[in-house]
């Protein structure tokens, strides 16, 4: 529901050191000197139950570890050591909170769900670059037939407009840090996205700026 390409700054870098290196200045450094020294990716993304399932998804902050797991998470395949890990993921729901609001300050381009409007996370359908009405054959699709969008249903393709709020349904933020946008011959967000889709994950806003 949110995608940016930017280029972080130091505040902001600083926000989103993972806790694994928290106690260490030194990888604290690193960490920030890294995510500032090129552009990243930041995807805001939603599902049910989003936070438990993209850390299943990345796998644990240490590459090495997650490669142990299972050499098919995100983090095991793209990640080098723990400053140079891939991506950040919101740890917990708060935390997924915190983050939507401050790399989507301008809010998602989604419909409101109880959970945004509970937590004051904003829509934001008049954005020129994510807006679903900008240029006007785009529109919204509601479904009154379907109660939930099921990824694993063999009439997916019918329920790719259904937008419609779930009490479990949470938006989080994905950041891809800068080797993977610098550091391939071609763009490997795409085979990120397309991961995510494949596990139920809905892109529900998105930008490069």
């Amino acid at each position: 529901v949110g995608l940016k390409l930017v280029a972080l700054e130091a505040e902001t870098a600083s926000l989103l050191t993972r806790r694994s290196i928290q106690q260490d200045p030194a990888l604290v450094k690193s960490s920030i000197e890294s995510l500032v020294s090129a552009p990243s990716v930041i995807l805001c993304v939603e599902r049910d139950n989003a936070v438990k399932k993209l850390l299943d998804l990345l796998g644990p902050e240490d590459p090495q570890q997650a490669r142990d797991l299972d050499q098919f998470l995100l983090r095991a395949h793209w990640g080098t050591d723990l400053v140079h890990n891939g991506f950040y993921g919101s740890s917990s729901f708060a935390n997924a909170v915190q983050d939507v609001k401050a790399c989507f300050p301008e809010g998602v381009c989604c419909e409101e769900s109880p959970m945004m409007k509970a937590e004051k996370i904003g829509t934001n359908v008049k954005d020129q670059l994510v807006n679903p009405e900008v240029p006007p054959r785009r529109k919204l699709v509601k479904s009154s037939a379907l109660s939930h969008w099921d990824y694993r249903a063999p009439d997916r393709n019918r329920q790719q407009g259904l937008l419609l709020p779930m009490a479990l349904r949470q938006t989080m933020c994905l950041l891809l840090a800068p080797p993977l946008i610098t550091k391939c011959h071609h763009p490997p967000y795409i085979e990120v996205l397309d991961q995510l889709g494949g596990c139920g994950f809905q892109v529900v806003g998105a930008r490069m700026g």
